[in-house]
Parts: C-alpha cells; sequence; structure tokens
C-alpha cells in the first residue's frame, strides 16, 4: 500500500523548542541601542533543505522575496514560511517581534500519466501531499485523475486528504473539456480533496464548467499559453485566492469566476479582448482593488463586476458601451471613462455610495450626449456617513465639471 507518512522527527522538535526561547531571551530593545533603533531577531525552522541564517531586522520592516527564500528537498515540496498559522507574504510581511518561521513541506509523488491514478487512490493517511506528474498525459489520464482525487472523499465526509496537483512537466493536453460531454469529460471539476492546481504549457482552452465546484481549491497556475477561460470554468471555488491571468488569455467567458469571493487575479492582461456576463459577478473581495480594463477589451457583458467590491475602476479607450449593472453595488470610489464610450446603460454604476468622482476623458458636451439608462448611478440618503456620496458626484471633464445629483 503506497503511504507518506509527514511528521516532525523528535529532533526538529527538541531543536525547535531549544532554539525559540533562546532567541527570545535576547531580544533586543530601545534600551540597550543608543540611537533607540529596534531590532529583531527572524529565525528560520525547516525539517527539510537548507535552512537560512537568522537575520536582525528593524521594527516594522517588511520582508523581501529575498529574506524568505525558497527551499528545495528531495521529495518534498516547500510551501512557504510560515509564523504560526499564518504565511508569510514577501512584501507584506512585517516584522513587530522576535519571531521563528517554520518551513512547511509536503510530500511530494512523482508519477507518470500510467500511475497517477493508483497512486492517488493508494494514499490513506490525512495530509497534504504534492502529486507531480511527468510524460504525456491524455484526456483519458485527466478522466482518471479526477475518479481518483474524488474517490478521497466518496464517503461524504469532509476531506482530510488534500492535493497539490502538478502537471507544468506533462505534455499533450491542449483543451480541458466540457460537463456536457459527461463522465468522457477531461475536467476537474467537483473535487473537495483538490487544493491546487498548476496547469501545463500547451494548454490553449480552460471549457465550461471545466474546473468549477472545487470548494477547496486555493491556487491556480495558469499557463503562458492560454486564451480562453470558458463558460463557469472556475465557478462556485469558494476559497480559490491566487488566480494570476496569463499573458496571451484573450477571452474569459459568461460565470467564469462567479461567485470565487477571495479571489486575486493580477493584472488583466493586454491580450484580452472580451470578458463575459457575471464573469466576476459576487467576487466580494476580488484583488486588486483597482481595477484597470484595457485597451484591447472591447466588450464587456452584463453584470461583469456586480458587487465585486472595487476601490477605483479605469475603463480605457476600447469601450465604448458599459453595460447593464456591470459594476453595480462594487463600491467604487473613483471611476475613469473615456470619451470613446457612447453609452452607459441602466443600473451599470447603481448602489455605488461612496462614488464621489468621475474622470470623463472628453467635454461637458461630450458627456451629455452619453446615452444613459435609468437608474445608472445611485446617491446615499443618509447624511450621517461622511464618506458617501450624500452631496452628489462629480465628472470631471476636460473643459470643466459637472454635478450629479439624486435623479
Amino acid at each position: 500500500m503506497f503511504s507518506i507518512k509527514q511528521h516532525i522527527s523528535a529532533l526538529f522538535l527538541f531543536a525547535l523548542l531549544f532554539t525559540i526561547p533562546l532567541f527570545v531571551a535576547c531580544q533586543n530593545n530601545s534600551d540597550d541601542n543608543d540611537d533607540d533603533t529596534v531590532t529583531y531577531s527572524v529565525i528560520y525552522v525547516s525539517e527539510y533543505g537548507e535552512t537560512p541564517a537568522k537575520i536582525s531586522v528593524e521594527e516594522n520592516t517588511v520582508l523581501t522575496a529575498s529574506q524568505l527564500p525558497e527551499l528545495s528537498a528531495s521529495g518534498y515540496t516547500f510551501g512557504g514560511w510560515y509564523d504560526g498559522s499564518a504565511k508569510a507574504e514577501a512584501g507584506s510581511y512585517k516584522v513587530t517581534a522576535d519571531v521563528a518561521l517554520i518551513a512547511k513541506w509536503t510530500a511530494e509523488i512523482s508519477v507518470t500519466a500510467d500511475t497517477a491514478a493508483s497512486a492517488i487512490q493508494a494514499i490513506t493517511e490525512a495530509g497534504t501531499y504534492t502529486v507531480k506528474l511527468t510524460g504525456a498525459i491524455t484526456s483519458d489520464t485527466i478522466i482518471a485523475l479526477r475518479a481518483a482525487l474524488i474517490s478521497l472523499t466518496d464517503d461524504g465526509t469532509d476531506a482530510t486528504i488534500f492535493i497539490n496537483l502538478d502537471l507544468s512537466e506533462t505534455t499533450g493536453l491542449t483543451a480541458l473539456g466540457d460537463i456536457d460531454d459527461g463522465d468522457n469529460a477531461a475536467r476537474l471539476a467537483g473535487i473537495d480533496s483538490l487544493l491546487s492546481l498548476t496547469l501545463p504549457e500547451g494548454l490553449v482552452s480552460i471549457g465550461r464548467n471545466a474546473i468549477r465546484n472545487n470548494k477547496n481549491l486555493k491556487t491556480i497556475v495558469f499557463p503562458s499559453t492560454l486564451q480562453t477561460l470558458g463558460r463557469n470554468s472556475l465557478r462556485y471555488c469558494f476559497s480559490l485566492t491566487h488566480a494570476t491571468l496569463p499573458s496571451n488569455l484573450k477571452t474569459i467567458d459568461k460565470n467564469a469566476f462567479y461567485d470565487d469571493p477571495l479571489i486575486n487575479i493580477g493584472e488583466l492582461p493586454s491580450s484580452l479582448t472580451t470578458i463575459g456576463n457575471n464573469a466576476f459577478k459576487y467576487c466580494k473581495k476580488i484583488q486588486p482593488a483597482d481595477l484597470v480594463i484595457p485597451d484591447s477589451v472591447t466588450s464587456l457583458g452584463s453584470s461583469v463586476f456586480e458587487e465585486a467590491y472595487l476601490d477605483s475602476v479605469v475603463i480605457r479607450q476600447g469601450i465604448t458601451t458599459i453595460p447593464y449593472s456591470a459594476f453595480k453595488g462594487a463600491d467604487i470610489i473613483e471611476l475613469t471613462i473615456p470619451a470613446a464610450v457612447t453609452t452607459i446603460e441602466s443600473k451599470a454604476f447603481d448602489d455605488n455610495y461612496y462614488l464621489k468622482t468621475i474622470n470623463y476623458g472628453g467635454t461637458k458636451a461630450q458627456w451629455e450626449a452619453i446615452a444613459k439608462g435609468s437608474n445608472w448611478y445611485s446617491i446615499s440618503d443618509d447624511a450621517s456617513d461622511e464618506e458617501a456620496n450624500y452631496d452628489g458626484i462629480t465628472v470631471k471633464c476636460s473643459d470643466g465639471n459637472i454635478a450629479l445629483t439624486a435623479e
């Protein structure tokens, strides 16, 4: 039976318990420094790989990528540095006290297309595993993988075995199929045990419903070759946080990321031309919150960013129509609209009660000439909320301002 036991050795625990009190006892404070500079120690603890040396940094230092180095070890996948249960992210993790950062590792299972499904089915011990495939794969491989992954939770209980599925070193896969093809579809949908997914170069299309309903999926790595995200392709992935869009992506179809509340998509790529209806609807904590729709995008669907909470939106020159409910309830504070826009449909910016400024690229006459649907914007009726647009919205045109008040 295939089983990988994940544990921290007694020696590792002893070293950890001995080391942490030692460096805490040596904590520096402002009384020990003539210049009142407070410094703290960062100790790295790892069971595998080459452990970095301790460093000292000033209080409130944000650690860089070089200070949170990637490690490697045969048979294991490095999962980052952790302060307790919180991952220390480069560029955001701030040192406010002496700290021991613990390296997180997952057992790695290297398999081929012929052995992948059986290797997954043989896992019986609770934990997180990285399954790394190599060589040529086909649609049949994907079908077998999905069945094996679903079998880990087919008793109806919550998942206790989690899989990081890495297809980055495989070849031959150009598309993931539609759910309408039934059990014969090459899809990776509805898998509670799937924690992360790395897709291979050469993949061009992710079809309709192909990766939807993966409630524990946190990270997906798209290949640079990907051009199309199909309808409902990643819908209802409630835990998905990292989904940086690839540089050659052209189409995000209807409902592609519908109700993925935690998603971080990075920048919309300059290759993108179409974003379909409801593509990011209900993505309530979408990142980045400052959204730029590039010139390449010529088509936005209705409700595309409805209730996807954003701080600012910049629409570039490719858009001429802002569709029905496109940004309804998105909590936008500042908006930029190009002179190319000729139509703003009903409810396009309805329920944005914190929108106070619209930066418009044309003249006041051009603004007035835009066809505008009913209730395309909202004014707050709550005078007690100082942040709301109770006093109206200012449209800043090239030749002066226009005041929008309650209709």
